[in-house]
């Protein structure tokens, strides 16, 4: 889609577009400046068109990373492209999302500016969220309904694995199904195959038998004094390793005949010890509970099959029965695997979207290779400067060896920090691996990048590093390397190259320097030096 229109982007043409519904419009031309602001925009950012018309646009929009971001904008524009961005609304929370197309006269067919339509995705953005929340418990719910359709011989062996899923779920030790036999409650499926057959009367002053009574689940101990403070006074339970335990009740959810009525309470579930030896608590209530009613529909099931083995009586009404309960598993299933594929693609989209490194929170190197791939692409397109930092740490394992790995971290993070300070903001700063940083410097011929790397190096040589006097040079430090796009150099990875050749050259002249790329530093004979292996350090 390309927007055509005559003149200026102030007409009422504009107006007219921007007054269809409750979407923004933004004019921004090439310099990132803003042009045109409609009134929907104003209502979904709060700000008026007279504060931003004529500012850049991270100023409108409250978009981050702003030079990488409006540069892949622009060059998928240019392309003829549209591209779509998730941005911030007025409110917090707010999502609003923006679709970008070329803005061309009619005229010249030439791009003079980008037209961004944006619409409020909050709901949309939340329900992601939410389903992406919900992953686990839709997959564990798939695994528990297929016990519905199983042979009945098989069903005590199926019930072992449901318990098995529920603990691993819940990342508890122990879990046991019990059902209702007579005046009793026995185990029909658990973890320990020992316990399978044990009973409890129904009137014993257990837990389990509180639950089959009220109807209600309870978490011991319970930090609000109830029932089941005080049914479990002994402390540990026998075979446990702590006194966590969560016990919910299995409702008939069916009028099913020969079996019982809707809501009849026909068994429980329990959970004992928390792997990291926490206690229960609400969430984990409530998140068994909802696999509680797909474990109830098996056992309802079961006994059904039970009673027919009896009972021939009411055969026909049993077989109804059954087929609406396969009814609506089959239909539960088909949710479940709507809701799988929805998931996975969600999954994927935020796998994409992670381009930041866990330690230092600055760029890691899979956006670092991306947008110097791209920057190269439009350097060759336009033949605008583009130059590279490659930042290391000197005798960064010394001072691991004598500080310990986590201050070897602390000083990796505080090194991002000095790196975003010392830069620009339409600089990219990334951690390349290890003890290794790198910059790409937008737009910059070399003389500008040495002068920026001057900087960089001469700020950590003034930082606070602790223990900093320890290190060999008697200071914490760093060896830059600095080469421009251009001359012998075709790719980003030609580009890395000469950029680590001057960083090796900077270490082999004696470390805390800046060296830009020069040809001659691979000509040992010219140099007056031969190029090491890549150490550390």
């Amino acid at each position: 889609m390309t927007v055509e229109i005559h003149g200026d982007p102030g007409l009422d043409t504009l107006t007219i577009i921007a007054s269809l519904g409750d979407q923004a419009l933004v004019v921004v031309d090439l310099d990132r400046a803003i042009r045109y602001f409609s009134p929907g925009a104003e209502f979904l950012h709060g700000r008026r068109a007279g504060e931003v018309i004529g500012r850049p646009i991270e100023t409108a929009l409250a978009m981050t990373e702003v030079p990488q971001t409006f540069q892949a904008l622009t060059t998928a524009v240019l392309d003829d492209n549209r591209y779509e961005l998730d941005l911030p609304g007025r409110r917090p929370g707010t999502v609003l999302r923006y679709t970008f197309y070329p803005f061309r006269r009619t005229e010249s067919g030439s791009v003079e500016a980008i037209v961004g339509i944006g619409r409020d995705i909050t709901y949309q953005s939340r329900l992601e969220v939410d389903l992406t929340g919900h992953l686990q418990a839709a997959a564990l719910k798939n695994e528990l309904t297929s016990a519905l359709i199983m042979p009945a011989a098989e069903f005590v062996q199926k019930l072992n694995r449901v318990a098995h899923i529920l603990c691993q779920e819940l990342e508890v030790h122990h879990c046991s199904i019990m059902l209702v036999r007579g005046d009793d409650i026995e185990v029909i499926g658990a973890t320990n195959s020992k316990l399978i057959g044990q009973t409890q009367p129904l009137n014993s002053a257990t837990v389990s038998a509180e639950v089959m009574r009220t109807g209600e689940g309870l978490i011991h101990p319970d930090p609000r004094g109830g029932p089941a403070s005080s049914l479990l006074t002994g402390g540990l339970l026998a075979g446990h390793h702590s006194e966590s335990f969560l016990c919910v009740p299995l409702i008939n959810r069916y009028e099913v005949p020969l079996v019982g009525t809707r809501g009849q309470v026909v068994g429980v579930i329990n959970l004992n010890d928390k792997l990291g030896g926490q206690k229960f608590t609400d969430r984990d209530m409530a998140k068994i509970t909802e696999m509680a009613e797909t474990v109830s529909g098996a056992l309802i099931l079961n006994l059904l099959f039970e009673q027919l083995k009896s009972s021939h009586t009411e055969l026909l009404g049993a077989y109804e029965s059954v087929n609406r309960l396969v009814a609506q598993v089959t239909g539960r299933n088909q949710e479940l695997e709507e809701t799988r594929r929805m998931l996975e693609q969600a999954k994927n989209k935020l796998l994409q979207m992670s381009v930041t490194d866990d330690l230092t929170q600055i760029h890691n190197y899979r956006y670092f290779r991306e947008a110097l791939e791209a920057e190269i692409k439009r350097v060759k397109r336009y033949g605008t400067p583009l130059s590279l930092l490659m930042v290391d740490i000197d005798h960064f394992k010394h001072y691991n060896d004598a500080n310990g790995h986590l201050a070897g971290d602390e000083v990796l993070k505080k090194l991002a920090r000095i790196l975003e300070e010392t830069t620009r903001t339409t600089d990219v700063v990334a951690r390349y691996g290890g003890e290794e940083f790198a910059v790409i410097l937008l737009e910059t011929e070399i003389e500008e990048a040495l002068r920026i790397a001057a900087r960089v190096r001469a700020a950590v040589e003034a930082a606070d590093f602790p223990n900093k006097d320890n290190q060999p040079l008697g200071n914490l430090t760093v060896s830059v390397g600095v080469a421009d796009f251009g001359g012998s150099t075709d790719s980003y990875k030609e580009l890395i190259h000469t950029a680590d050749q001057a960083l090796y050259a900077a270490k082999h002249r004696g470390r805390n320097r800046v060296v830009a790329y020069d040809a001659r530093l691979i000509d040992s004979a010219a140099a007056g030096w031969v190029e090491p292996a890549p150490q550390e350090g």
